[in-house]
This record gives structure tokens, C-alpha cells and sequence, in this order.
């Protein structure tokens, strides 16, 4: 859904604005719609599958946790809009795992940012960025990195 904007009239009290039903609907109509979009931006897939393709819908989720030992997956982000980042944990085994990424896009760039590569010894996070959604030329920037416990930056 739109945004639904509320008319307010020309000048204060003239009644040519909406009933203050309609408005309020209007508003609880957005409200509605802003709140069930907040779950995804919230939501995290715990992912088992150690190898093949897999989903991961952005749309619905915006961390993935992958806690299998991984051979070789290929991780296809579905749904993501321009501006929208997911976090995709490597918490499982990684010695042999060769991992790819891919996308939903008809046409699309899956660039990395920085030089650091997946380290199979460590727990890893790719981040990823929609920087782009047009369909036919789709921009996705990922970094990844290794991490551990640390409370200390």
C-alpha cells in the first residue's frame, strides 16, 4: 500500500478538508502498514541446508544465520529493495565451504567492498547493500568479514 495523505482543506475550519473518521482511518492505515514492515527488519532465519542453493528472502528476514557445516551453497537473496542491507551469518562448519552469491534481478552487479575473503577457520558475516533495484541493472555491494566475542573495539 501507498501512503495515504490526509486533505486537509484549503484554510483552517473552511470544509473542504476529510471527516476526522476518514483521516484517522487513513492513519491507522499507515500505521498498520509501518509496523508489519518493521518484522522484517527484525526477523532472523535460522538456515540448516549445508549445500545447494538457497533462498534467502529479504522481504521477510534481514539476518540469515547459515549453523551447518557448509560444502558448496549458493546463497540467492530474493526480494531486496534499494537501500535495504542483510546480515548473513556463517556460524556453522566452513573448512570445505565454497560459497556464491546470487539474486533474484533479471540483470544485475554483486560487487565486494574491500579485499577480505572468506575465512573457512572463523565465524564469518557478510553484509550486503541494494544499492540499486532496477530490474535490469540491479546493484548489490557485499563486505565480509571474520568475528569473534569481543567487547573491547
Amino acid at each position: 500500500m501507498a501512503q495515504q495523505s490526509i486533505n486537509i482543506g484549503t484554510t483552517a475550519n473552511d470544509g473542504t478538508g476529510e471527516t476526522i473518521r476518514s483521516a484517522f482511518d487513513k492513519t491507522n492505515d499507515n500505521f498498520t502498514e509501518l509496523y508489519a514492515d518493521k518484522t522484517k527488519f527484525t526477523s532472523k532465519q535460522d538456515i540448516t541446508t549445508t549445500s545447494g542453493t538457497i533462498n534467502l528472502d529479504a522481504s521477510a528476514y534481514s539476518i540469515f544465520e547459515l549453523t551447518g557445516a557448509l560444502t558448496t551453497v549458493t546463497l540467492n537473496i530474493q526480494n531486496i529493495n534499494k537501500g535495504q542491507a542483510i546480515d548473513i551469518l556463517l556460524s556453522g562448519t566452513l573448512s570445505s565451504a565454497v560459497v556464491t552469491l546470487s539474486d533474484d534481478f533479471t540483470t544485475s552487479a554483486i560487487n565486494r567492498v574491500g579485499a577480505t575473503e572468506l575465512d573457512t577457520a572463523a565465524t564469518n558475516i557478510i553484509q550486503v547493500l541494494c544499492i540499486d533495484d532496477n530490474d535490469s541493472d540491479a546493484i548489490l555491494t557485499y563486505a565480509i568479514a571474520a568475528y569473534a566475542a569481543d567487547t573491547t573495539p
